[in-house]
């Protein structure tokens, strides 16, 4: 097989993926099974089931596209998180830390709530443009390869340029002002790899999104998109590679992970690197709780900075359903339905998750529900404060019915979703 294509699973195949490049049978060399340009199809699935095949071979520079908007997690109970505060002060966190005690800051979300409506108008009914979504899938991927350089630089005494993450942060607020849904179908469901990089990347775009729905300005956006990009870093440092560990983590590794973020404010404040004090602190902060149960610190919520309070929240929920070598990540419902539990726990601000609530809906973009009426549908837009009724692709199998229809479920009283499920099976 040439080195320009791969060999990929029919049960990872997504239905409504647009691929550039024709897929091919894998037992017979330059059998076209579908051609370029050509939406994927469950009755397409359903064929290749049936005549046996269980691969096909595609161009790899599709391979991001299949996996990019389609939740990758299946389970739908959270694992208990344990936390450890950790003591460890280096000469970066000694000024901070005294500053953050003796000052601390607002006890919650100074920030007004304007209606959705009025900062993005009424909600779209539209399909998403393919070749924007192609192109920007494109360019994920070339930010993440150029962050993750950037990052390596910087341990090794260079590092990313405030104006670099800048222009990252910038790219993500325009591509929301242009379609929000779609920014989030790409940003809510990550997949497994380049960690920590494409991780905080997904972050960094999901906290821009809910910043921008609570009306925070753009030189906010800015820190708390670029905290967010950074927050990591420190991953890159610690003895072993914890992210991949499989089962538990012992208490050694607890204490180990829970010094990340100490690692990640010390690169932070080396000469040259150029970044703003409030990114530094959302990077530093983002992994504390308003209840005081984070880490490293334990903070309480009048001592985490308020743009850490949502970087806080995007970061739980990408955590949620990314699959991680020792378990499988929640389906996107399930992450929402563990947030919720948390906020009403104290852990987090309850306006930031209502921000959350408003840019991804109780059922996040991208997600697969089954309908009142025993349909499959794919979530494609969320709906402001009608968060259990989005627009989603609806489509019935069963009955003929393979090209979606959208459908806005806030405009009809028939059709509601009933339940989360996985993508549609083929029997």
């Amino acid at each position: 097989m040439s080195a320009s294509f791969a060999r990929v699973s029919i049960s990872d195949l997504s239905v409504g993926t647009f691929l550039s490049s024709p897929v091919f049978d894998p037992s017979s060399a330059g059998t076209k099974l579908l051609g370029k340009n050509i939406r994927i199809t469950y009755q397409f699935i359903e064929r290749l089931a049936a005549r046996g095949i269980e691969s096909v071979v595609v161009n790899r520079r599709d391979l991001a596209m299949l996996k990019a908007g389609t939740p990758q997690g299946t389970r739908r109970h959270a694992e208990q998180r344990d936390y450890v505060r950790i003591s460890k002060s280096t000469r970066a966190t000694i000024p901070i830390d005294e500053q953050i005690v003796a000052e601390g800051f607002a006890d919650e979300l100074k920030i007004p709530i304007t209606s959705v409506e009025e900062r993005f108008g009424s909600v779209s009914s539209d399909r998403y443009d393919h070749s924007r979504m192609g192109y920007s899938v494109q360019r994920r991927e070339q930010q993440i390869h150029r962050l993750d350089e950037s990052f390596d630089d910087l341990l090794k005494g260079g590092g990313p340029h405030e104006q670099s993450l800048a222009d990252v942060c910038r790219t993500s607020i325009k591509s929301i002002l242009e379609d929000r849904d779609m920014f989030l179908c790409l940003g809510l469901n990550p997949f497994d790899t380049d960690y920590p990089t494409r991780h905080s990347l997904h972050v960094s775009g999901i906290a821009i999104a809910i910043g921008m729905m609570l009306g925070l300005d753009e030189t906010s956006l800015s820190d708390l998109g670029s905290g967010c990009l950074i927050h990591d870093i420190g991953m890159k440092q610690l003895s072993r590679p914890l992210h991949a560990q499989r089962g538990k983590l012992s208490n050694d590794e607890l204490a180990e992970l829970a010094a990340h973020p100490i690692f990640t404010l010390d690169a932070l404040m080396r000469p040259g690197v150029r970044v703003s004090e409030a990114a530094r602190i959302v990077a530093y902060q983002v992994h504390e709780r308003c209840n005081g149960s984070g880490y490293p610190r334990g903070r309480r919520s009048g001592e985490i900075h308020p743009l850490a309070k949502i970087a806080a929240v995007a970061d739980a929920y990408v955590g949620l359903v990314s699959n991680r070598r020792h378990r499988k990540g929640l389906l996107p419902y399930f992450a929402i339905e563990t947030i919720l539990h948390d906020v009403a726990a104290g852990c987090y601000d309850a306006k930031a998750v209502r921000g959350l609530l408003h840019a991804v809906s109780m059922f996040p973009i991208g997600s697969f529900v089954e309908t009142n009426d025993r349909q499959i549908a794919r979530v494609v837009r969320a709906n402001g404060e009608a968060y259990a009724q989005p627009v989603i692709e609806i489509w019935d199998p069963r009955h003929g019915q393979y090209e979606p229809e959208l459908l806005n479920l806030s405009r009809q009283t028939s059709v509601r979703i009933v339940r989360a499920v996985r993508g549609p099976q083929v029997a």
